[in-house]
Formats: structure tokens, C-alpha cells, sequence
């Protein structure tokens, strides 16, 4: 039974580095669209140390805008991945130590 538990445990810390890796190659933050003169545009806030910035991405339709929000979407997936994985590889470390 230990063997099996091992060997998950290995599969999840194998599987949390690559979830960890997508989540780097990720910028972090949140995609807005903000009218303005009647026209979408798509922006990314993000904190730097203790300030919130924002950077513009380009007219809301562009294929520019279209990627970074379909990024962001897979960096959260992938962030609540990597919480549950975490939480099972604790479970698994405490039955094996136990």
C-alpha cells in the first residue's frame, strides 16, 4: 500500500512542476475591457510590489486581446489545479509519514 501511495505522491509533484511551469510562462493579472469613445479596448491590471498597474493590450476584438484573455482563463484553471494538487500531496506526505 506504501508503494502505491509513493508512487502518487511522485505522479503529483511531477504534475504540480508542470502546472507550476504554465503558471509562470503566464503573465499574472486580470484582463478588462474598458469603453472609451465608444470603442472596446483590453488592459491587464497587475501588482507590482504595493502598486497596481495596468498595461494596454489593444482593441478588444484583436487577436492580441483574444489570446491574452483565453491565457488568463487557462492561468486561473491552472492556479486552482495547482491548489488541489497541493492539498493532496499534504494528504499523501501525512499517510505516509502517519
Amino acid at each position: 500500500m506504501d508503494s502505491i501511495l509513493a508512487e502518487e505522491l511522485n505522479r503529483l509533484k511531477s504534475l504540480r512542476m508542470r502546472y507550476v511551469a504554465e503558471i509562470a510562462s503566464i503573465p499574472a493579472g486580470t484582463i478588462s475591457i474598458k469603453i472609451k469613445r465608444g470603442r472596446k479596448f483590453a488592459y491587464r491590471a497587475y501588482r507590482d510590489k504595493d502598486q497596481v498597474k495596468t498595461d494596454y493590450i489593444g482593441a478588444a476584438e484583436s487577436d492580441e486581446a483574444k489570446k491574452a484573455i483565453a491565457a488568463s482563463e487557462r492561468r486561473k484553471i491552472a492556479v486552482a489545479e495547482l491548489k488541489a494538487i497541493d492539498a493532496d500531496i499534504d494528504r499523501l506526505e501525512k499517510m505516509l509519514n502517519a
